[in-house]
């Protein structure tokens, strides 16, 4: 027998776009796939925010989690400001953000299962006396896009594995899944004279959206196990095919992942149904 790795990227980036790139000696090319989880804000339905308060910054770490173990927290994404004059009344100018997703596992040493680093939270920041102006700096100094999307849930899932050959054909064996998450939320900064109640409403508005960004990340974490399922169960197929079949296979599960995502929104309204209102 004669076993030969293979390291492929499946990735979940903006406006799922498709690209080719080269990772390297012996890994065969990558396939990066795009999509965001949006989070939005309106009215009545409203979906962002941190976790306190104040802005959080996950502490820089390169902790990597194993398969079904609670992930370990590592360094956010940048998010790279510009001004933005967003002020009414006295109240505070917002900046404009970007937002950087997160590299790629290098999934080619590792050891077989499902790797998921969970790269916390990146935020912006939000000023205003009352809820309209929160709301309207929001929508306006979100980095996340368009259609008053607040926050997102972003995640890149990267694969390799190792090839066994029998004569002519080939099996896969020893799948190794990665997932990198990274949520991006606002994050508000009241001043002394801030209202208890606006600061009450926004903290149940913060709860309910880590509670609906978080289901984002349980359904990738889900899909990265079906990819490792799928990957182990391609055997005994001729070698010139089999990189075609992974790699088909697990861009039909991309697709069921984003479906799923899809899903998830329109049943919560984006968080809506959750509580995420403010």
């Amino acid at each position: 027998m004669n076993p030969r790795l293979v390291s492929r990227y499946l990735s979940l980036l903006p406006k799922r776009s498709l690209a080719l790139a080269c990772m390297g000696a012996f890994v065969m090319p990558a396939i990066i796939l795009s999509a965001y989880h949006h989070s939005r804000i309106s009215q009545a339905d409203t979906l962002a925010s941190t976790a306190a308060a104040q802005p959080v910054e996950a502490a820089p770490a390169q902790a990597i989690v194993a398969a079904s173990t609670t992930p370990s927290t590592s360094q956010p994404a940048a998010a790279h400001a510009t001004p933005q004059s967003v002020a009414t009344s006295g109240t505070k100018a917002c900046t404009q953000a970007q937002l950087a997703a997160p590299a790629a596992l290098d999934m080619y040493d590792r050891a077989p299962g499902v790797t998921h680093v969970d790269q916390g939270t990146a935020t912006y920041r939000v000023y205003g006396h009352n809820a309209d102006e929160i709301r309207r700096q929001i929508v306006s100094c979100s980095p996340v896009g368009a259609d008053s999307n607040a926050a997102a849930a972003v995640s890149q899932i990267s694969y390799a594995y190792t090839l066994v050959r029998a004569g002519n054909t080939c099996s896969i064996t020893n799948a190794r899944v990665g997932l990198v998450s990274l949520h991006m939320l606002p994050a508000w900064a009241p001043d002394a004279a801030a209202p208890a109640d606006l600061i009450a409403k926004w903290n149940n508005f913060v709860a309910a959206t880590a509670t609906h960004e978080n289901g984002h990340t349980a359904i990738d974490i889900q899909y990265a196990h079906l990819i490792m399922d799928r990957l182990n169960q391609i055997t005994d197929v001729d070698c010139i095919q089999i990189d075609r079949i992974a790699l088909q296979d697990s861009n039909a599960l991309r697709a069921q992942l984003n479906t799923a995502q899809a899903n998830y929104d329109a049943a919560t309204r984006h968080g809506a149904t959750q509580g995420a209102a403010f």
